[in-house]
């Protein structure tokens, strides 16, 4: 590939060495003394006299160009070893990026053409090389970890499929209280060890063999992963999640896990109608703390002037303590009474309970953005409850759980 030189040259020998050809006034004067031979005027006009008169089909400049910058991208690869090569391409390292070797396939026009397969073939192939090097070096390193992960983890968020969280919804939705001023509910995580240990490790290992463009399934060409890779992509995408990793350049208060930082969260109250059974929490309650006790809202005002209160901050380090949304009624009349909604866990019981109590969604929502519909006794009817909806949003999109 590296000696194409797109727009004519390269890639061939010479023109042939037509010399001793029959041309077509050697025939003609055969014709002149044998009769029987005019057939033959005919024939070659028919096979061989166009192709000298035809002039060369004029290559598209699309298909130029996109040759030249499948040339430059693998001449930018130059001799290093096969997994250097997919880690360059995989993160656009010094000219070298997958749009520039999918350069002929992205290309609607080049794809349906005449010669789509074959330059599919050629993309395909060199992918192929990298694939089948780098598969024996990375599968039995993930194998081990992924025996590690499944000790630790399975079962606990985010390791739980989307069938059981289904599950779970309906549980919450169905949720009755007892006669007190409390609901409790447990919701089982991952550790902090779990975090800092098996999670960090597959970050290590991710990095190392730049696995991030395989885990959606987009680069089936190159994908050297081999099995369990829906474990892969949670517990990388969490482990990024977790430790601040950010997408995209951004102004939040992102860190490292048990640093400074952590991730962004901010909440708005809603105007929803409660769900059956349900009185609606602002008729009720005159202001909610949820999550965080710096998050303080006044949910019959709030909703109407859409305040939205300054954004608090989840850390791994202080993420095992008691997740509570509180409701306080402060009239006077009825005594006054603060009526709670506790959740225990492991420490991402926050981003559990979001997915927990969130409405449903499609694949269009947006993972930075969730609705949920948060809960608490009534304390002038204990047996019955309050709702009330919040807009939670993220500073980053939050990580998937298990498919089914």
């Amino acid at each position: 590939v590296g000696t194409w030189s797109p727009g004519g040259g390269g890639g061939g020998g010479g023109a042939p060495d037509q010399t001793g050809q029959l041309t077509l006034a050697d025939l003609q004067g055969f014709v002149q003394t044998n009769a029987n031979l005019n057939p033959v005027i005919g024939y070659y006009n028919s096979r061989f006299g166009t192709r000298v008169s035809a002039r060369p089909a004029a290559i598209p400049d699309y298909l130029l160009a996109a040759a030249e910058t499948f040339r430059k991208t693998v001449g930018a690869l130059g001799d290093k070893d096969e997994l250097n090569s997919w880690k360059q391409l995989a993160t656009g390292a010094d000219g070298a990026t997958l749009r520039g070797w999918h350069a002929f396939t992205s290309d609607v026009r080049i794809r349906s053409g005449p010669h789509g397969r074959s330059l599919k073939s050629l993309e395909d192939r060199g992918a192929g090389l990298l694939r089948t090097a780098i598969e024996p070096q990375f599968n039995p390193k993930w194998d081990a970890l992924y025996q590690r992960l499944a000790s630790c983890c399975s079962g606990q968020f985010p390791f739980i499929t989307e069938s059981r969280l289904k599950q779970e919804r309906a549980d919450y939705a169905a949720e009755r209280p007892t006669g007190g001023l409390s609901i409790r509910r447990n919701l089982p995580t991952i550790g902090q060890a779990d975090v800092l240990g098996a999670l960090a490790e597959v970050g290590v290992l991710s990095d190392a063999y730049a696995v991030d463009p395989l885990l959606g399934g987009a680069e089936p060409s190159f994908d050297f992963i081999q099995q369990n890779r829906g474990s892969l992509a949670v517990a990388r995408l969490w482990q990024r999640f977790i430790s601040g990793a950010s997408a995209t350049a951004s102004t939040s208060l992102a860190g490292k896990p048990g640093g400074p930082g952590g991730r962004e969260i901010s909440v708005l109250a809603l105007d929803r109608e409660p769900g059956a059974a349900r009185r609606s929490l602002k008729d009720r309650v005159s202001q909610i703390t949820l999550f965080d006790r710096g998050v303080i809202l006044r949910p019959s005002t709030d909703i109407k002037s859409q305040r939205v209160p300054p954004p608090f901050v989840w850390r791994l380090s202080s993420s095992d303590a008691l997740l509570t949304i509180s409701g306080r009624n402060e009239q006077s009349g009825e005594g006054g009474w603060t009526s709670t909604y506790e959740v225990t866990g492991g420490p991402l019981k926050l981003f559990y309970f979001i997915r927990l109590a969130s409405e449903a969604r499609t694949e269009l929502s947006d993972p930075k953005v969730w609705t949920i519909h948060v809960q608490i006794p009534d304390g002038k009817n204990p047996r019955d409850l309050l709702e009330g909806a919040f807009e939670i949003r993220l500073d980053e999109p939050m990580p998937p759980i298990l498919p089914n």
